[in-house]
């Protein structure tokens, strides 16, 4: 129990300590119980990072494209974005990773993301490299 702010620490708490399958678990039921909180695109962005950590890149995707509809223009927008670029390129699918990654760097081009974006990007640059 306790306030909404206890719980989203206590599922951000899980995640730091490497308890992924909980950690998921415990964000989805925050982002379900309070989607209208302040800390609910944040818990969103959390669930999608353990997803990708244990490399199920499809639900990463879902929860990054998830954060990028329902909260648009959040601060977590250009981090979000860069991170569905990552899981469509682990996905295979480059055309869609560029447009992400890209997508980063035009909106938001003095960011940490857009940094990042450039790299991979420049990593993607030779196909077989």
């Amino acid at each position: 129990g306790g306030s909404p702010e206890a719980e989203y620490q206590a599922a951000f708490g899980l995640l730091k300590d490497g308890k992924y399958d909980e950690a998921s678990t415990a964000l989805r039921d925050f982002v379900a119980k309070y989607p209208q909180h302040e800390l609910a695109p944040n818990a969103m962005y959390w669930l999608g990072e353990a997803h990708y950590v244990r490399r199920d890149y499809p639900s990463a995707l879902a929860a990054f494209e998830g954060l990028l509809k329902d909260y648009p223009g959040n601060r977590k927008t250009p981090d979000a974005l860069l991170k569905v670029g990552y899981c469509q390129e682990e996905l295979r699918r480059p055309g869609p990773a560029r447009t992400a990654l890209e997508r980063v760097i035009l909106e938001f081009p003095d960011s940490q993301a857009a940094a990042e974006a450039k790299a991979r990007l420049e990593r993607m640059g030779n196909p077989g490299g």
